[in-house]
């Protein structure tokens, strides 16, 4: 069995990447290989009692090996000859995604590591070389000292002709760091030495939510208030269902500190004015947005105060009490003087919903006026409320 270590990873004794995958009933289940080299692991999976099974490598003498192999065994492998990041899946294509020592082989490891993070449905098993193998003493040494950083190291190409060499190497901090702290969408990796000599295997098992209400909304829109009236049944929706008050509530800046597992029903509160004025920039590029990667059914509400509401709230109920704060003096800017930027956060915030619109069954904008009432409203009627009520 795992345990946690001090370093919040669940380490185990040395496993394969085969042992730990085929260790359970696979029937049906999916599963794609990221450099499936000549088809050999994927012929394992069938054997296994995989049913689509799906691999993936950037070179055509080994593509035409493994297909050869997969019709005389027929089958029934989908091979694609392809760079892998520059591969086209939907979200949650497959069950599994395997990656066996390649990632140190990309161009573009990073966008290949973000691929897999999205079309992985259920857990994500990579292979990776050791960095602190080969190199001077004093390389070794020094990486020794950091090898709990997360550290990514870009190996020197001598010539131009060495260029696609292996050229990345990761520390097992680096994953912990990507899977654990920079999305809320996986458990805690588990992680292992492989049995074969200088290598690590970890896994990334992804999480689910069955049911996730979102109430988003600019700071200060009131949606702590609007989340507790659904909760306790004093606010009732015509377009919503009921909540039982039993649902996990959920807040972005502490998605991270979620507990192993899956959830079936929970509440997001969400600030579309995070991203405003840091280096995420929008919405689209806020990794905690990122949650509705993980969920088969979602309810959004999206709150739009009047601009008196949304002032008076801000002044007098404003978490931020340093009115010298930078977010602040954005904040005040964007409530009181710049509603033009106001207005195109709330169109990325609805740009990104549309992104998944597959499992979005009720989206709604909530209008409040400066009479604490409430008006439920379809979404594509945005801006027609906005320049009506905001009127700079």
């Amino acid at each position: 069995m795992p345990h946690q270590s001090n370093a919040g990873v669940n380490t185990m004794k040395s496993f394969s990447i085969e042992s730990f995958l085929f260790r359970e009933e696979n029937s049906g289940k999916s599963v794609i290989e990221v450099g499936s080299r000549d088809g050999e692991f994927c012929l394992q999976c069938k054997e296994f009692g995989f049913g689509k099974v799906t691999g993936v490598d950037a070179d055509p003498e080994r593509i035409n090996l493994a297909v050869q192999k997969s019709e005389a065994s027929n089958a029934g492998i989908i091979f694609n000859c392809a760079q892998f990041e520059e591969t086209e899946f939907e979200n949650n294509s497959f069950d599994f995604v395997v990656c066996r020592g390649v990632l140190r082989h990309m161009y573009e490891p990073f966008s290949a590591l973000k691929m897999m993070m999205s079309i992985a449905r259920q857990g994500i098993l990579i292979e990776f070389e050791d960095m602190f193998r080969g190199g001077s003493i004093f390389e070794r040494t020094v990486l020794h000292l950091l090898r709990d950083q997360p550290i990514v190291k870009l190996g020197k190409s001598r010539k131009l002709s060495s260029y696609a060499n292996p050229s990345f190497l990761f520390t097992p901090a680096f994953f912990q760091e990507l899977f654990n702290r920079r999305t809320a969408s996986f458990d805690v990796i588990e992680q292992s030495r492989s049995p074969v000599n200088g290598r690590h295997v970890i896994y990334a098992a992804k999480r689910s939510i069955e049911n996730l209400l979102v109430v988003a909304g600019p700071s200060s829109s009131g949606k702590s208030t609007i989340i507790n009236g659904l909760m306790e049944r004093k606010i009732k929706l015509k377009n919503l269902p009921e909540l039982t008050g039993k649902e996990r509530a959920l807040e972005a800046g502490k998605l991270h500190k979620l507990s192993i597992g899956n959830l079936t029903n929970a509440v997001f509160h969400y600030d579309i004015t995070r991203t405003a004025g840091n280096s995420m920039r929008t919405v689209e590029r806020d990794p905690t947005a990122r949650i509705l990667d993980i969920c088969n059914k979602v309810n959004v509400i999206t709150l739009l105060p009047s601009p008196e509401r949304l002032q008076h709230q801000f002044v007098n109920n404003d978490g931020d009490k340093n009115p010298h704060s930078a977010r602040k003096k954005m904040l005040n800017e964007l409530y009181f003087n710049d509603h033009v930027r106001l207005k195109s956060i709330y169109e990325q915030w609805f740009s990104l919903l549309r992104k998944y619109q597959d499992v979005i069954d009720k989206n709604m904008i909530l209008f409040s006026d400066n009479g604490n009432n409430f008006i439920e409203f379809e979404c594509d009627e945005f801006a027609k409320i906005f320049s009506e009520n905001y009127k700079n």
